[in-house]
């Protein structure tokens, strides 16, 4: 579909062959166009998996953070009952 954009075809066109809309024929166009450096605007596909994944990464990474810091608090906690 990006190519077929890149070479004239018109969004219209392009969106009734492949049965999407205008603006999702001009998203993957534009995506397409930053995936190949001739865009400045937006993250490469693979860059933006890459972000996903990192921001996945440092979520998990902080839920384990404050699951440790509770057990500390709570073991902390009895010893000084004791």
């Amino acid at each position: 579909m990006v190519e077929l954009a890149n070479a004239g075809r018109t969004t219209g066109s392009l969106a009734e062959e492949f049965q999407v809309t205008d603006t999702t024929v001009r998203n993957r166009a534009r995506q397409g166009e930053v995936d190949e450096d001739t865009r400045q605007a937006g993250l490469m596909t693979e860059g933006a998996q890459e972000l996903a994944r990192l921001r996945l990464e440092v979520k998990v990474l902080r839920q384990e953070r404050d699951i440790r810091s509770r057990s500390t608090a709570c073991v902390t906690t009895r010893s000084d009952e004791g």
